[in-house]
C-alpha cells in the first residue's frame, strides 16, 4: 500500500485544515484582494514536514491561492485564480469590481464530523472539479479550508510513488504558445481550454529544414494574479519577458516519486514532461498525483470491502452450517432410536390388538414425517454449502461436506433397521 493509514493521525488530518484562510468581506475592492493574494502571508499552522518538503519557515509564509468570503461569521463564497485568470482574458478591469460582484457563491463546503480521512476531501475535489473545500461546523460557521496543496504536503507516498511513471498520469498534449503572445492571450487561452497553465515554445530550426519545438518556460495561473497585482498591461506584455524559466524537465519514465520530490523542493505545481528533444511536450499536476493517489486507494479499499463482506458472509453461513449440521444429526439419531425400538417391538411382540395397531400406525407416520424433515434439512444444507463456497475465496475452509455425515448416518440407520415391516392392518 502506498500510504500507511497507522501513520496518518488524527493531528495530521487537523494540520491539513488552513485555519487562518484569507477572508474578505463582499465590499472588499478587487484589486486589494488581487494583491493579498499575491503576497506571501504568515501562516502560525505546523505543517507536517517530509523528507524533501521545504524548510518550516518557507511554509509558514505562504501565498494564499483562493479568498474566502464571509459576512457576520457566514461563509458567502470563494474567488480562486482560475476566476481572476477569466478575468483577465475578458479585459475586464479589476480596480472597478468589489470581491462580493465576482466570487463564486454557493460553496462546496464539508463538514468536520464528516472529516474521517483525507479520501473524502480528495473524492470531492474530483467530484466537483475544485481545488479548495471549505470545512465547517456544525451550525454551519467557518472552520478553515483544506486544498490540494495541504494534502500533497501531508501524504506520505511509498513504493507505490516510486513504482509508477510519469507517462501513466501526465497530460498530453499541453495548450503551448510562442514566445511573442501576449499574457492577455495566454489567459485567454487558460480560459477556453480549462487549463492552469500554459507551456511556452520556441521553434529551432534543424539542418534538414525540419523544426523542433522545444519548452522554454511556463505561465501559471498564479503568475497572471502576480502581473494584475503589479498592474501590468496585460495585452502589451509578451510572456518573454515575464514566464517562468528555465525549466526543470522530467522524462515519461521518471517516477512519480522524482516528480513529487520536485514539486516539493521547487514549491511547484507543475512540471513540464517532455521527450524526443522536443517533439513530445506533456505536463504533470499535483492534481495528478493526488488522483492517483486517490484510484489507488479507492481500489486497494474496494477490495477490502469486498473480500471481508465475503468473508463476514462465510462466517455467518458456516456458523447456520454449524447448526443446522447439529440440528440434522440429532434428528437422524433420534430416528435411528425409533428404528431401533420400532424393531425391537417387531423382534419381540405379536401385534394383534387394535390399540397396538393404532399405536404402531402412530409411530409409523412420526417416522415419516421425520424422514421428510430430514430429507429437507438435507437439501438446504447443501444449499448452504454452495453459497457459503461461493463466498468463502480459496485459502478459506468450509464445513467438512454433509454428504459424508448423511452417508454414515444412513448406514448406521440401514444396518440396524428391519429389512421388512409385516403389514399393519388399518381396521378397515
Amino acid at each position: 500500500m502506498y500510504i500507511d493509514k497507522s501513520l496518518i493521525t488524527e493531528r495530521d488530518i487537523e494540520n491539513a485544515i488552513d485555519r487562518q484562510p484569507l477572508l474578505v468581506t463582499p465590499y472588499t475592492p478587487l484589486f486589494e484582494v488581487v494583491v493579498l493574494m499575491s503576497q506571501r502571508r504568515y501562516n502560525s499552522q505546523n505543517p507536517c514536514i517530509l523528507p524533501g518538503n521545504p524548510s518550516l519557515n518557507d511554509q509558514k509564509h505562504k501565498i494564499s491561492s483562493f479568498a474566502l468570503v464571509v459576512e457576520a461569521e457566514k461563509l458567502l463564497g470563494i474567488f480562486t485564480e482560475r476566476d481572476i485568470v477569466k478575468l483577465a482574458a475578458e479585459g475586464r478591469d479589476i480596480q472597478t469590481l468589489t470581491i462580493g460582484e465576482v466570487m463564486t457563491p454557493d460553496v462546496i463546503t464539508l463538514p468536520i464530523s464528516s472529516l474521517r480521512d483525507l479520501f473524502g476531501p480528495l473524492f470531492l475535489f474530483r467530484r466537483y472539479k475544485i481545488r479548495h473545500l471549505p470545512i465547517v461546523g456544525d451550525r454551519g460557521e467557518l472552520i478553515g479550508i483544506i486544498s490540494q496543496d495541504s494534502i500533497r504536503h501531508l501524504v506520505r507516498p511509498t513504493d507505490f510513488l516510486k513504482l509508477k511513471r510519469v507517462s501513466e498520469v501526465m497530460t498530453t498534449p499541453v495548450i503551448n504558445a510562442p514566445l511573442t503572445t501576449s499574457v492577455s492571450e495566454i489567459a485567454q487561452l487558460m480560459t477556453i481550454h480549462g487549463v492552469s497553465c500554459v507551456v511556452i515554445t520556441q521553434e529551432t530550426a534543424l539542418e534538414d529544414e525540419e523544426s523542433l519545438v522545444c519548452p522554454v518556460g511556463i505561465v501559471t495561473e498564479h503568475d497572471v494574479v502576480q502581473f494584475q497585482a503589479l498592474q501590468l498591461n496585460l495585452t502589451q506584455t509578451t510572456v518573454e519577458t515575464v514566464m517562468s524559466t528555465p525549466l526543470f524537465l522530467l522524462q515519461p519514465e521518471d517516477s512519480l516519486w522524482t516528480a513529487y520530490q520536485k514539486m516539493q523542493s521547487l514549491q511547484v505545481r507543475r512540471l513540464v514532461v517532455s521527450w524526443d528533444w522536443g517533439k513530445g511536450i506533456g505536463i504533470v499536476t499535483q492534481t495528478n498525483l493526488l488522483q492517483s493517489l486517490e484510484l489507488k486507494e479507492m481500489c486497494e479499499v474496494d477490495d477490502t470491502v469486498e473480500k471481508t463482506v465475503k468473508i463476514s458472509e462465510s462466517h455467518k453461513i458456516q456458523q447456520i452450517l454449524n447448526q443446522r449440521i447439529d440440528q440434522q444429526g440429532q434428528l437422524q439419531r433420534s430416528l435411528l432410536r425409533v428404528y431401533e425400538n420400532l424393531g425391537n417391538i417387531f423382534a419381540t411382540t405379536n401385534i394383534s390388538s387394535e390399540i397396538e395397531q393404532s399405536q404402531m400406525q402412530s409411530v409409523l407416520l412420526e417416522i415419516e414425517q421425520m424422514q421428510v424433515l430430514v430429507g429437507k434439512m438435507n437439501q438446504e444444507t447443501k444449499d448452504l454449502q454452495k453459497l457459503g463456497q461461493a463466498n468463502v475465496d480459496e485459502d478459506e475452509t468450509i464445513h467438512p461436506s454433509q454428504t459424508v455425515i448423511e452417508q454414515s448416518m444412513d448406514n448406521e440407520i440401514e444396518e440396524n433397521f428391519p429389512k421388512s415391516l409385516p403389514k399393519i392392518a388399518t381396521g378397515g
